[in-house]
């Protein structure tokens, strides 16, 4: 099941003139990925994207023992459970996912080297996002306490707190299927015109 986040005011636009070989758009907990047939593969844990936050945590709080006992977590949970894993513990909240078709034992060894690379890469960052061919990793420290929807947006008159995010989930996954058909569209077209000027 693909778990996504998705905001009203992300719009994800690819002109069709553009000669794309492989496309890849990376919601929050899910992506959406194409390639043309005999694209050049890379290794399942080759490093693709990283971004960390520009705000950083002072050494002699743990966070670096915080933050790699998370990283623990996640990795032992996508071994034991599937390709994707949520946990939050000490102030960080770390998600792992990997490819549906990577086995459980692999996607372990995959989260373990986007962790690596995240500790490698951003160091002591209170946030990051680390993209490997085959899976994803992502972390937020919160050093003042996890913000509660309450202490954010303020009430909002008897709802249940995960009624926003139920609604988000659904539209990043019909927004996700709505750009695969598209995609498909595309491409079935770029073929059938270059199957009739023949």
């Amino acid at each position: 099941m693909c778990h996504c986040h998705y905001s009203s005011s992300t719009t994800v636009f690819l002109p069709p003139s553009l000669p794309f070989v492989a496309v890849r758009v990376q919601l929050s907990g899910c992506y959406l990925w194409y390639e043309v047939v005999g694209f050049k593969q890379v290794a399942a844990t080759q490093l693709l994207y990283k971004v960390y936050g520009a705000r950083r945590v002072v050494e002699g709080g743990g966070f670096k023992a915080r933050r790699d006992a998370t990283f623990g977590m996640v990795e032992n949970g996508v071994q034991s459970s599937g390709n994707l894993f949520y946990t939050g513990s000490y102030q960080i909240y770390v998600l792992g996912q990997c490819e549906g078709n990577l086995g459980n034992a692999y996607c372990g060894d995959c989260i373990r080297s986007a962790a690596e690379q995240a500790k490698d890469q951003c160091g002591y960052s209170i946030s990051a996002q680390v993209y490997l061919q085959n899976c994803y990793i992502s972390y937020n420290f919160y050093p003042n306490g996890v913000p509660t929807s309450s202490s954010s947006s303020g009430s909002k008159g008897g709802r249940h707190p995960h009624t926003e995010r139920t609604i988000a989930l659904a539209v990043g996954g019909v927004a996700a299927l709505g750009f695969l058909i598209f995609c498909m569209l595309f491409l079935k077209s770029v073929l059938k015109r270059r199957g009739g000027k023949r």
